[in-house]
């Protein structure tokens, strides 16, 4: 039963992967609850993550961190953006999510700026 695919060299192969590398996709969720968005390659390996884990252990839905990250190959760059918390979440006393948004939109800003330096 034939796939379709014929078999390639080494260097074709080579060649494949390394155009697969070069493609990037714009930022899209993850696989995780709350979704975090992320920068992937064409091999789907992540480049750039804003995360509300990357700034330690706390309440996902509720984080007084957002951390990013941007790598490329053995280089990378992170850190995190502080959670403004002017308007405070009337159940819990933590920050609302429109204030967890914003910070998320200017972690995905300096993590894209990291990545275009790297």
């Amino acid at each position: 039963m034939s796939t379709g695919y014929t078999v390639k060299t080494k260097e074709e192969i080579a060649n494949l992967v390394n155009q697969l590398k070069k493609i990037r996709t714009d930022w899209v969720k993850d696989g995780c609850m709350p979704h975090n968005p992320v920068i992937k390659d064409g091999l789907g390996t992540i480049l750039a993550e804003v995360s509300r884990w990357c700034g330690g252990f706390q309440d996902p839905h509720h984080p007084q961190v957002i951390g990013w990250k941007a790598n490329n190959g053995t280089r990378s760059e992170s850190g995190v953006i502080l959670v403004k918390g002017a308007g405070m979440c009337s159940c819990c006393s933590k920050p609302t999510d429109v204030h967890v948004k914003e910070a998320i939109e200017e972690a995905k800003v300096l993590a894209l700026a990291a990545l275009k330096e790297l």
